[in-house]
């Protein structure tokens, strides 16, 4: 008995990219390996198909009740395409995740989110030497979108915190 799944599964990891448009097979990628296959795509062409269009109109499974985190839960929501919010909060409460919740401000901020970030990703502040021993040409290693603590931070227009108001004069 041919099983189309385990076959498009074959097919894939030899990197062929199986798809449908309307009743016609789409294969790219490994020629060779398309070469080698052609025979038996052309022989189960049906049902090839018909395993790529159920795929396509299933829905994505939800995660496990007891072990999901609330990461999976919102990954399943998204993937499902539920942006209704008071439907998405009752599936968290229901998850046994508390929707209201955020975690609380660590002080961290990306180099992003600082007005001392310059247009070629270096640092404003230690070109003008206000961080203590750090190169003129500084820069986060990590890069500008890694959180971190910096003695030079001004918060920047996408810093919405109220704990880091912007300083205005008067």
């Amino acid at each position: 008995m041919f099983d189309a799944r385990a076959f498009i599964l074959t097919m894939q990891a030899e990197r062929v990219h199986v798809q449908i448009d309307g009743n016609d097979l789409m294969l790219s990628g490994n020629r060779s390996a398309i070469a080698a296959h052609l025979p038996e795509i052309r022989a189960h062409k049906a049902e090839l198909i018909a395993c790529l269009t159920q795929a396509a109109n299933d829905e994505p499974t939800p995660p496990p009740l007891a072990t999901a985190s609330r990461a999976e839960v919102e990954a399943w929501m998204d993937a499902a395409g539920e942006t209704d919010p008071e439907t998405r909060r009752e599936i968290l409460t229901s998850y046994g995740f508390d929707p209201g919740f955020r975690y609380p401000d660590s002080g961290r901020r990306a180099c992003r989110q600082c007005a001392n970030l310059e247009a070629d990703g270096g640092c404003r502040a230690a070109r003008r030497g206000q961080i203590p021993n750090a190169s003129r040409h500084y820069t986060w290693p990590a890069g500008i979108d890694a959180l971190h603590r910096c003695i030079a931070y001004r918060p920047g227009l996408d810093d919405h915190n109220p704990m880091t108001p912007r300083s205005t004069t008067p």
